[in-house]
This record gives C-alpha cells, sequence and structure tokens, in this order.
C-alpha cells in the first residue's frame, strides 16, 4: 500500500509545476527532485512552471555570535557539546538518542569531562531519562536559545535521515559556534566540508570530529568564523526576502499562457 501511496505522491508533486506560474522550494535538492518527477510523469508538451529556491533564513541581527567568539576566548570548561530543536519531534528523538547512546561513549572514553546539553521544548520521557547521567543536561523550554550556543564549544546535528533544512545547523553557525554534523544534517545545504562545518558519518567518526573541535582551539575559531560567514552569505532574511518578492513579480496569470 505505501508503494501505491508514493507513486500517487509522486505523481500529484509533479503535476503541481504545471498547475501554478512559479514555485519555491527551500533547497536545491527539493528544485531537482521535483524537476525530475516533472519529467517522469508529465509529457514534453506540459508547460511546466520554473522552480525557485529561496532557502530558510536567518536574523542575523538576533542571531550573532559574543564578541569573544572569533578569538577564543569563551571556551569553556568542561568542553559541552550542544543539541538544539523541538524535543517532541520524532527526527530529533532519534538524533538525541542515538547521539547518546552511540557516540558519547566514543567520546567519553578519550575525554569523560565532555558534557551534552540538549535544549528544546517538550522532550518525551525517553528523552529526560538521558539526564540521569549527570554529564547529560535536558533543559526542556528555554526562554532564548543564543546564551546556550554562546557557551557551547561544539554543536551537533546528529540527524539520521534528511528532512530539509536544518535551522538548527544555520543558528548555530550564525552563533559563531562550530558545527559538526552528518551528512544528511546539511544534505540541503551548500557548505563545504572541513571548511565551513565538519561532516562525519558514523558514530566513530562523529566522536572523532567532536573531540578534534574540543582540543583544538585554531580549529574551533576557524569554523566559527568561516560558518558565520556562509550564513550572512547565504541565509540571511534580508536576501531571502528579496528573491521571495522576485518570484512573485514573475508570477503571471495562467490565462496569459493560453492567450499565447
Amino acid at each position: 500500500m505505501a508503494a501505491v501511496d508514493l507513486a500517487r505522491t509522486r505523481r500529484y508533486e509533479a503535476r503541481l509545476l504545471a498547475q501554478y506560474d512559479q514555485v519555491v522550494v527551500t533547497s536545491q535538492r527539493d528544485k531537482e527532485a521535483l524537476e525530475g518527477l516533472a519529467h517522469r510523469y508529465l509529457s514534453p508538451q506540459t508547460h511546466t512552471a520554473p522552480v525557485t529556491v529561496v532557502t530558510n533564513g536567518v536574523d542575523m541581527e538576533y542571531f550573532r555570535p559574543p564578541e569573544t567568539r572569533f578569538f577564543g576566548k569563551n571556551r569553556v570548561s568542561p568542553p559541552i557539546v550542544i543539541f538544539t530543536g523541538k524535543m517532541s519531534y520524532h527526527a530529533n528523538v532519534a538524533a538525541v538518542l542515538y547521539f547518546a547512546q552511540e557516540v558519547l561513549p566514543h567520546i567519553w572514553a578519550q575525554n569523560p569531562e565532555v558534557r551534552f546539553q540538549i535544549v528544546g521544548k517538550d522532550p518525551p520521557e525517553t528523552v529526560q531519562q538521558l539526564a540521569t547521567d549527570g554529564r547529560i543536561q535536558v533543559t526542556g523550554t528555554v526562554d532564548d536559545l543564543r546564551p546556550y550556543l554562546a557557551q557551547a564549544t561544539v554543536a551537533v546535528c546528529p540527524a539520521l535521515y534528511a528532512v530539509g533544512v536544518q535551522n538548527k545547523v544555520l543558528e548555530a553557525m550564525a552563533m559563531g559556534t562550530p558545527v559538526v554534523s552528518m551528512p544528511s544534517g546539511c544534505a540541503a545545504l551548500a557548505v563545504e566540508e572541513g571548511q565551513d562545518v565538519l561532516i562525519a558519518e558514523g558514530a566513530e567518526e562523529l566522536a572523532t570530529a567532536i573531540l578534534r573541535v574540543v582540543i583544538d582551539p585554531a580549529l574551533a575559531r576557524h569554523l566559527s568564523v568561516a560558518g558565520w560567514q556562509y550564513v550572512e552569505a547565504h541565509h540571511s532574511w534580508e536576501a531571502g526576502a528579496r528573491r521571495l518578492v522576485a518570484t512573485y513579480e514573475k508570477a503571471q496569470p495562467r490565462e496569459s499562457y493560453r492567450r499565447a
């Protein structure tokens, strides 16, 4: 039954390109997938709308690095690894449980002082139970995410499957917090591995990447600066708003196609 529903959904999404004048998606990956569906399910004679990428944006005035971040003067001891997100969301729960159960043991084997901080509203009981280990903190709802990102040594995104643009990654980078992510956590971004973020796959590689940031202040500073510059260049609200307005301005009534 799932296979039937999948085929129906794909055909439906393809037909959407023939029903609108402009289509907006949030990543290049989504654009390519949607255009691929149109090529597969629509006839070559079918007029399809252009697909524009308007990616998720970050308020760069709100999410700003602390002045000491780029100079490496706000590194805390013990080191803090932070995960942020709405904790009632199944993908975030899966990511946190995976990190705590599979990755943290590798980190603690080399540095037992590292702390793991889970910041986000509505954590289920399975996540709250992680705090029985004193090195893990589950905050629940917080009034302001920025102080937590500001003091964190590294932000982690152990996403087990690709689920769109990860705002948690963009917000951390905008705060100048070094980011270590699994490939699926950055799949919708145009980041450069080793330059803007560290990308690692598997528990041991993820642990190794995090420990690199923890022990290497120069690497942490580099990721802080490069990550902030990436978000400013590609994900500011102002740039996204301009692109969206321009897309609206291009939209024409479908009657114009019938008259042409």
